[in-house]
């Protein structure tokens, strides 16, 4: 069988952005597209040099090297923060491409995919499928189990607000290490405005994808209610900072809460 090298560098290649794509729409996070091409091509070139090399002979080389070319994708599209974001990551590409492979080579096959070109309109007949997939359930109850409501209170305010329990968050303030939720800018102002003798103001730094570092304006707030139906926890004054822009697409949640919340478990809340 004859394989042209540009071909299947670019089939690979276009296949891995593809798979990079699905996995940050699961992760719900947003890497620069620059990001997800160079890593793309650092995939296709991998692809190239299993062909070349051989490498498909040796499972155990072919097993190892694919486990470090993983790790280096995901941390060429993603970025990093810890080691924990990292793996995260690794796991939702490795999630994808199993998913994707399987039907891909099911297909293959069924002798259904013929040609390069019905390959790559596969591929992305197939990505959009586990896209729409994922959304299906993210909006039928399994995310929105992590969707809550919290009561924000300074002073004589009080403000609700729908947050999402974001285990991506790994946000800390760096000498008390306490951990840092994220509230959208036009809930905060509420809040705060005119509650200038109440206001203690801080600077948190951060990393994230596209953005190697930056700085986040930040509040410590009397206390924090987290609601639930048997009662609710109650944070004494926890540190809230300020984004300007909003969360999810849908607008869904205006707070992104610290996974590590820790407060007095109260029943009447």
């Amino acid at each position: 069988m004859t394989v042209y090298i540009d071909e299947y560098f670019f089939i690979n290649s276009f296949v891995d952005f593809l798979l990079i794509l699905v996995a940050s729409k699961i992760r719900k996070s947003k890497p620069s597209v620059k990001r997800m091409i160079v890593a793309s091509l650092v995939g296709g070139g991998y692809s190239l040099a299993v062909l070349i090399l051989e490498l498909q002979n040796s499972i155990l080389e072919l097993c190892i090297t694919y486990i470090v070319m993983s790790v280096l994708l995901a941390l060429i599209a993603f970025g990093y923060i810890n080691l924990a974001h990292i793996l995260k990551n690794v796991v939702a590409l490795f999630m994808v491409t199993f998913i994707f492979c399987g039907i891909i080579n099911g297909l293959f096959t069924k002798n259904i995919i013929r040609s390069n070109t019905s390959l790559i309109v596969t591929a992305i007949i197939v990505s959009i499928v586990i896209i729409l997939v994922n959304e299906y359930l993210n909006n039928n109850g399994v995310s929105n189990e992590k969707i809550i409501d919290v009561v924000l209170v300074l002073g004589e305010r009080k403000v609700k607000v729908r947050a999402l329990v974001d285990t991506g968050n790994f946000l800390r303030e760096p000498i008390t290490q306490k951990p840092v939720s994220i509230v959208r800018e036009c809930i905060m102002k509420k809040l705060i405005e005119g509650n200038d003798n109440n206001l203690r103001m801080m600077v948190v730094p951060f990393r994230s994808v596209g953005r190697e570092n930056g700085i986040l304006s930040a509040y410590i707030v009397d206390k924090m209610y987290i609601l639930k139906e048997s009662g609710g926890i109650v944070v004494e004054r926890p540190i809230i900072a300020m984004y300007k822009g909003y969360f999810s697409d849908k607008n869904e949640y205006d707070m992104l809460l610290h996974p590590k919340i820790e407060g007095k478990e109260e029943e009447n809340v």
